[in-house]
């Protein structure tokens, strides 16, 4: 019986898969069977860097009610409740009385709801008061007593107000925090 030899061609006109023909035909030149050109793989890249692209500028506003600026009302608060202070303390224009301001950062008069019952302030409202040095920013002692009461100011977003003021001739800046 005489042997049969396979025909690589199919009925199409096409290599069949897997015949010698196949093989150095698909190193050649592109053919109808290839699943990705190089067209559809820059679209696909420009789509997923697009996607990316658009995550990222759209992410931080994600956080931003997280991060609430500071209103106005408590901007205004701030910069009231050091015009008090620097009423209340000074013997006139910016000069601070030693002894009233010692007295006013004494250990009673430093807690959070004694500062905010004194300068008026709701209940709701955090407050820090302090006086550092105008050159080398160091909180300022007046009377053996350091300057500053209130709670301290963490990384969240406050109101702050100061005034350049002198104690016995030196300059300091009275600070004012709210949040």
């Amino acid at each position: 019986m005489p042997r049969e030899t396979t025909n690589p061609v199919t009925e199409r006109g096409r290599p069949a898969r897997g015949s010698p023909i196949d093989a150095a035909q698909s190193t050649d030149r592109p053919t109808p069977e290839r699943g990705q050109t190089t067209i559809d793989f820059a679209l696909g890249v420009s789509v997923f860097l697009l996607s990316v692209a658009f995550a990222f500028a759209m992410l931080p506003s994600v956080f931003v009610p997280f991060n609430a600026p500071v209103d106005d009302d408590l901007t205004t608060r701030a910069d009231r409740t050091a015009a008090t202070l620097l009423a209340d303390l000074s013997t006139g224009g910016n000069a601070l009385d030693p002894d009233r301001t010692a007295d006013r950062f004494d250990a009673t008069n430093r807690t959070q709801s004694a500062l905010r019952s004194s300068l008026g302030l709701p209940a709701t409202t955090r407050v820090n008061v302090t006086v550092t040095d105008a050159e080398t920013g160091a909180v300022a002692s007046a009377g053996g007593r350091r300057l500053r009461a209130g709670a301290a100011v963490g990384d969240h977003p406050t109101a702050a107000a100061s005034r350049i003021v002198a104690i016995a001739g030196d300059p300091y800046r009275l600070q004012v925090y709210l949040w």
